[in-house]
């Protein structure tokens, strides 16, 4: 072989040992099942949904089906070995890291979405999991890189899986489409997209934030009793004194619905996460072994009517006549679980790409309902203490 000729295949073939992991879904026949055909696995855990994974016009879909899990609570998983298609030697060379990157689009949005990189050894999925947040139903390019020692617990002689999940979406039929999957080692320094958000951090101090928005309007909304309106609901044995002061409760049929004023913000840019501050009138709560059950789920308000009024609002006249899931978003933001004497804060999480919604007005505001059982009340905007008003905290860029 001439010396040209030679060094353009070594050259070729060293390229193609460090390509690493590339899955296309068009070289390959599924649907694929939990024995791992074709190198992939399908599951689902904690609630009752389902999980297919099939090839549709050259490309892989991932549908989860969540209609029978009654307190949406599921998680649904993809999961593939990469380890022999990516250089191990590589990786734990100085300044690299292994990247998963992936181009999907979803059919419902928005909705989150979550990668995972682990080993065989990973015993702290949280800490290895990313969330991706999709505001539509384009296609995104996701990517996010660990390093080994430093964020990923990898060493010599581990396997290595990427894993792709779809977690609480909604009580419907949920599709994501794949137009690659892939893994491969690359420069530490190599950014991310997609804005991957670490799954749950701790909150911040409230004295941190630069901005504190009092809600604009709160009400209660009642799906047993959806012609009412709540304006006067109120703890009337409150043993403080003030009866008959308004109040906002999340129970068995009741939500909670806040809306505030930021047009004073538009334009500008979420600096990191907001949180939602809810103080508490009472709780009562039935602590069990079931996961989650007595936290309150915060979702955001995709529509309904945008100029309701505590005053005047109902669940009907809110509704407008349209299917819950066309008002409230299917998928949570977060749960959590109330405090629980009287006087205390309920912090909810609010992720970046939430606020940004939120601002922007695409978002109309958040809903909080019980995940289980718990019945818990919270000081209104009509709270003579100005300090206990459900509060928005953020900061901006």
């Amino acid at each position: 072989m001439k010396p040209l000729l030679c060094a353009m295949v070594l050259a070729l073939i060293a390229q193609t040992a460090s390509a690493g992991f590339v899955e296309n879904f068009k070289e390959k026949t599924l649907p694929l099942d939990k024995t791992g055909v074709n190198g992939w696995t399908a599951f689902t855990g904690s609630g009752e949904a389902t999980v297919k994974l099939y090839t549709q016009n050259g490309r892989g879909v991932m549908e989860v089906d969540g209609r029978a899990d009654r307190r949406n609570i599921y998680w649904a998983i993809i999961k593939h070995d990469v380890t022999r298609d990516i250089d191990m030697n590589a990786l734990f060379g100085p300044g690299h890291a292994i990247r998963m990157e992936a181009k999907v689009r979803i059919s419902d949005a928005p909705r989150r979405v979550h990668f995972q990189l682990n080993t065989n050894r990973t015993t702290d999925y949280d800490a290895n999991l990313r969330e991706f947040d999709l505001g539509d139903t384009g296609w995104h390019v996701l990517s996010w890189t660990r390093t080994p020692g430093s964020d990923l617990d990898v060493k010599p002689g581990d396997r290595v899986a990427v894993t792709f999940g779809m977690t609480d979406m909604g009580r419907a039929v949920y599709r994501c489409e794949f137009d690659y999957i892939k893994a491969e080692v690359v420069d530490a320094g190599t950014p991310d997209e997609g804005m991957p958000l670490v799954y749950r951090p701790p909150i911040a101090p409230l004295d941190s934030f630069r901005n504190a928005v009092e809600v604009k309007d709160d009400a209660t909304i009642d799906a047993a009793y959806p012609w009412v309106n709540y304006a006067a609901w109120s703890n009337m044995s409150d043993p403080e004194g003030s009866e008959g002061v308004e109040i906002l409760s999340a129970t068995g049929t009741q939500t909670i619905i806040l809306k505030w004023d930021l047009s004073q913000f538009k334009g500008r840019t979420p600096d990191g996460w907001g949180v939602v501050a809810l103080t508490t009138d009472h709780v009562e709560w039935a602590p069990t072994n079931q996961e989650e059950f007595g936290f309150l789920r915060a979702v955001e308000i995709k529509g309904g009517d945008p100029a309701w009024d505590r005053k005047t609002v109902t669940r009907a006249s809110f509704l407008q006549g349209k299917p819950e899931l066309d008002v409230f978003n299917g998928q949570l933001i977060v749960d959590t679980p109330p405090a629980i004497h009287r006087g205390e804060t309920t912090l909810i999480r609010i992720n970046p790409a939430v606020m940004a919604r939120l601002i922007s007005g695409e978002t109309k505001g958040i809903a909080i309902y019980p995940q289980g059982a718990v019945n818990a009340s919270f000081a209104s905007s009509q709270s003579p203490n100005p300090g206990y008003r459900p509060k928005l905290y953020f900061n901006l860029k």
